[in-house]
């Protein structure tokens, strides 16, 4: 043999090695999504904050197209920019309360209603300002309607699952006692009006809380590196909700630790789970149960901080209420996750990413999405499909 026709037959099998390598990474997970049989199941989702990105519900309708649930009427898979009642960016339109229609559905998913607002700065300059500007606006739309919470309670008692979050108990709905105690009612949950955010760096907090940190303090505004900002809306100062600080120095950890129970729905979600986001403090009713925790781990001195404010340590993160049906509420943007579109179409993503997120530190929110969002909302949906097909 020639050394010419040795290096072809190398060049060859190095070809048709890197060939194999990229079928099974690439084209073998997408056709055996492919052959996958999808299952019925019928999802409303109510989004009243849909950015141009549809961030608030997108990760969620990803699920759906990933685990292949159709639409039982049209025979279709959820699209990632599917239909939805709510806010419609593309033409800034949105849906009146008549248009809700929940007969029918196996899922309601109610994922955020603070709404949008409108402002006189062009959207290019309104992005370039945030957050160290605060922009005033008019509150275009949002919160939920009697009409609306109405449909909600009625989809419950005939035996629907629910499932809300963070932050359909807040602004607007929190200048509505009566329509935010039907809330806390539908949930079994009760709303304190402490919420609280991770900041990589507290540089990047809002201006209106600098300024009411500044004027409650009569301090200028220093944090900065990692830390959590709490606001506390019924204790007001100047006008202004109470803020504490938890910098580097309050903070055994940085994050909000996610932390589970023995309930069902989390029997396969990642426990010790970093979260960083968007989270409220919650009291839970009688009957209700918490799957889920948020831990703050502090120092001595973080904890002090807390102590005087009243701010527990550990707090429901996900509360079940199971009377007629089960209904979760989510006390966080659990979500608002970015995940890439072509992953949908893997089949058993969640098997490698799942695993290979459990092994190292991810500061961000994939490492919460593939250990805890996805395997919360796989139990979740297995148990709707489950009673679907029971009642059929």
């Amino acid at each position: 043999m020639t050394r010419s026709s040795a290096r072809t037959r190398h060049t060859r099998a190095i070809i048709a090695g890197i060939a194999v390598v990229l079928f099974v990474l690439f084209i073998a997970p997408y056709i055996l999504w492919l052959l996958t049989p999808p299952t019925d199941l019928a999802v409303a989702v109510i989004d009243k904050t849909a950015g141009s990105d549809l961030q608030e519900h997108r990760s969620f309708l990803w699920l759906l197209r990933h685990w292949k649930y159709r639409h039982p009427q049209t025979g279709d898979l959820y699209e990632q920019e599917g239909a939805y009642y709510g806010f419609h960016p593309e033409d800034s339109s949105y849906d009146r309360p008549a248009a809700l229609r929940l007969d029918g559905a196996d899922v309601v998913y109610v994922t955020d209603t603070y709404g949008v607002f409108r402002t006189s700065v062009p959207q290019e300059e309104y992005e370039e300002l945030l957050p160290e500007r605060f922009i005033p606006g008019t509150h275009l739309y949002g919160g939920l309607d009697s009409t609306e919470l109405s449909a909600l309670e009625s989809y419950a008692a005939s035996g629907g699952m629910l499932i809300g979050e963070f932050n359909i108990l807040q602004d607007p709905q929190e200048r509505s006692a009566e329509l935010r105690t039907r809330l806390e009612r539908l949930f079994g949950v009760r709303s304190t009006g402490i919420l609280g955010r991770y900041y990589e760096d507290l540089t990047d907090a809002p201006l209106w809380v600098k300024e009411a940190y500044a004027q409650q303090e009569r301090t200028a505004w220093r944090h900065r590196g990692k830390g959590i900002v709490i606001t506390h809306e019924r204790r007001r100062i100047g006008g202004h909700p109470r803020v504490v600080v938890l910098g580097s120095e309050d903070l055994a950890y940085s994050p909000v630790f996610l932390r589970t129970t023995d309930h069902w729905s989390v029997r396969h979600a990642g426990d010790d789970v970093p979260y960083f986001h968007f989270f409220e403090v919650l009291g839970v009713e009688p009957g209700a149960q918490v799957a889920a925790y948020f831990d703050l781990r502090c120092t001595q001195q973080g904890k002090e901080k807390l102590i005087r404010d009243s701010i527990p340590l550990s707090f429901p993160a996900v509360v079940a209420e199971e009377r007629t049906a089960p209904r979760f509420y989510f006390a966080g943007d659990f979500a608002d996750n970015a995940v890439e579109p072509f992953l949908a179409h893997y089949w058993q993503a969640e098997a490698i990413f799942g695993r290979a997120y459990s092994l190292y530190y991810i500061p961000d929110q994939t490492r919460y999405f593939w250990r805890f969002y996805l395997p919360l909302m796989r139990d979740v949906l297995d148990h709707a499909a489950s009673r679907r097909r029971t009642d059929d």
